[in-house]
């Protein structure tokens, strides 16, 4: 379990260096202190309620970008908050477990997803960076929901699988 801690330590602190960047450049000081009580949620309520630490890091995301704040640092925020709340989440189901093959290989599937996707998500954040597309609200909006169906299909279809 010393794993899940280094790694959870790693992704907050570099969640948080990046926090300090995107708010530092515009000036929004007082943003500062909302990710440094951020960090003191992340650290006393990881075990007990991941997803309130994770809903609270995009809100000071989401109000980072509203004021200005530099969109890449907060991209890049949000992401490694995700990554240190599926850490979180992956540590509380495998503490329950027994030690064996299928954790151990459980285990190091899921590092590996999410290393993908956390690799992934950054390289197409910064392919997007350079490439500029005025698109339409409406069909901005069509894409979004086309995008949920899509996600609650595949949902669905990995929950029929496991039962």
């Amino acid at each position: 379990m010393v794993i899940y801690k280094i790694l959870f330590l790693i992704f907050l602190i570099a969640s948080t260096l990046f926090e300090f960047f995107g708010f530092y450049q515009p000036g929004l000081l007082y943003m500062e202190i909302a990710v440094v009580f951020c960090v003191i949620l992340w650290v006393f309520l990881r075990k007990k309620s991941p997803s309130i630490c994770l809903i609270s890091s995009i809100i000071v995301t989401a109000t980072g970008l509203l004021f200005g704040a530099n969109p890449f640092f907060m991209v890049l925020y949000c992401g490694l908050s995700l990554g240190s709340w599926d850490i979180t989440l992956m540590e509380l189901q495998i503490s329950g477990n027994a030690k064996g093959t299928k954790v151990n290989l459980y285990n190091s599937m899921r590092f590996i997803s999410l290393g993908l996707t956390l690799v992934i998500s950054f390289v197409i954040i910064f392919i997007f960076r350079f490439i500029n597309l005025k698109l339409p609200f409406f069909i901005i909006l069509i894409l979004v929901i086309f995008s949920f169906i899509c996600i609650y299909r595949i949902v669905d279809i990995f929950s029929k699988r496991q039962k």
